[in-house]
């Protein structure tokens, strides 16, 4: 990577002076070669070639005060397979997520909130964009039943897709944090009635299997554990990286045109 210093900063340049960012980066870079890589050999090779130069340039500025390396800007491919470009991008949600519950926590301090996971069963890669498109009709028919529309005063929604290695198959689900006032009987915010709702929105003729827990100490930790788990990445490093040539090929064709995340 090129180091620019920006005019009046100063870099540097002793082995103490590396920060955790700047090792975060290495190791994503590394990561994004061999992505970059199977997309050439996927055939993108436009894309391969934007993203093997993401991250090339680095602006770092020098803070005399905290003795800390600032990333002041880079260029960056913004392709939502680049490893660093999605780490960049999860790490501001993340910031920007805080920073709201921050302001609900304020406003509403008696509000609860929830962590909901909502499954669908393994589908093959070349299902993968029909499933997704399957699951975002059947969120916003759940967002008309009446536990969504009398219990739930905000949501931030994810997806995540997890590669099953063994039987070749593609695992889509939603990652939610739910805002609930306190007012609302804690009966109706169980696991079995959002199964039920779930099962309903999909149309499906298996009752799917769902994760629902409050965010409290001792559980997720705390608020802000809970926001990184919503918007951590959508795909793993690791699933891209060990995926088959023709599978990868198959998810970047299925997921072109989705959309990862959704706040209502």
């Amino acid at each position: 990577t090129d180091i620019i210093t920006q005019p009046g900063a100063k870099v540097k340049t002793s082995a103490d002076s590396i920060t955790a960012d700047l090792q975060k980066w290495a190791e994503k870079r590394v990561k994004k070669r061999d992505i970059a890589d199977k997309m050439a050999a996927a055939g993108y090779i436009r894309r391969a070639f934007v993203m093997r130069n993401c991250g090339s340039q680095m602006a770092i500025q020098y803070c005399e005060h905290c003795g800390l390396h600032r990333i002041r800007s880079t260029n960056l491919c913004r392709d939502r397979l680049c490893p660093v470009c999605r780490w960049r991008l999860a790490i501001k949600r993340y910031a920007e997520m805080v920073q709201v519950c921050d302001i609900a926590k304020t406003e509403y301090p008696t509000n609860r909130y929830f962590f909901l996971t909502l499954t669908i069963r393994n589908c093959a890669p070349d299902d993968l964009g029909d499933t997704l498109a399957a699951m975002a009709a059947a969120w916003n028919r759940l967002l008309q039943r009446k536990v969504m529309r009398n219990a739930v005063q905000g949501w931030a929604r994810s997806v995540e897709v997890t590669y099953n290695a063994k039987a070749g198959t593609m695992h889509p689900h939603y990652h939610i944090l739910l805002q609930v006032p306190q007012y609302y009987d804690a009966i109706a915010i169980n696991a079995d009635r959002f199964a039920h709702e779930w099962q309903t929105a999909l149309r499906l003729n298996y009752q799917p299997i769902i994760d629902l827990r409050e965010v409290q100490e001792g559980k997720i930790g705390d608020i802000s554990g809970a926001v990184c788990e919503t918007f951590k990445y959508a795909v793993k490093d690791k699933d891209l990286q060990d995926m088959p040539l023709r599978d990868f090929a198959t998810y970047v064709e299925q997921i072109s045109g989705t959309r990862a995340t959704a706040f209502g």
